[in-house]
């Protein structure tokens, strides 16, 4: 995926900015250590530092989980803690029906267990500025602002954080407008720099 994000950029006429969440954060990485040229900062929302840790329980859930669009959408439904979005059931609705469609629910599974070694290997050579939103409340994390932290820490060049309180796994989504204003003083900062 980082190869088709440098493909992109290159088709566009770049630079750009590169913006992943969770899993896609790696496609970013790859994408900037690749293409430092095309690619001027990257934003990672809810990156993993570090692979999942899960509890023997959850350990045995996940595989399940990850073959049943029912089951997966009550555990999606788990990374908005506090308020959801006006249009959250409507949306969890069509990510159920969507998942329901033939090859949909294999292809959830492959992304949300890449080998990320590619990623991983890349993080030393990202050098442009990057920020790193994390929410507060995300459940994926034991300690998501540790999280966010040791992300920057492997990164090369410059990194932000910004930790969004109260927030999930979609602080774009549960707080778009803090969100926003976190990508918009980094885009000033990356793109006049």
């Amino acid at each position: 995926m980082g190869a088709d994000i440098i493909a992109l950029i290159q088709h566009l006429g770049g630079p750009a900015v590169v913006i992943g969440h969770s899993f896609s954060t790696g496609s970013a990485v790859v994408a900037a250590a690749q293409a430092p040229t095309d690619v001027l900062g990257i934003v990672l929302i809810a990156p993993f530092a570090s692979p999942p840790k899960l509890n023997p329980l959850l350990a045995l859930l996940a595989k399940p989980v990850m073959c049943s669009p029912t089951l997966w959408a009550m555990y999606y439904r788990s990374l908005y803690p506090g308020t959801k979005p006006a249009d959250f059931g409507g949306y969890l609705a069509a990510l159920k029906a969507n998942l329901r469609q033939p090859g949909r629910m294999a292809a959830a599974a492959a992304i949300a267990n890449p080998s990320d070694d590619s990623a991983r290997a890349s993080r030393s050579r990202v050098r442009c500025p990057a920020l790193i939103v994390m929410g507060s409340k995300d459940r994926d994390f034991p300690n998501p602002g540790g999280e966010a932290e040791a992300m920057a820490a492997v990164l090369a060049g410059p990194a932000e954080i910004a930790l969004l309180q109260g927030a999930g796994h979609y602080p774009h989504v549960q707080l778009p407008a803090e969100t926003g204003r976190a990508l918009l003083g980094f885009l000033e900062q990356t793109v006049h720099a």
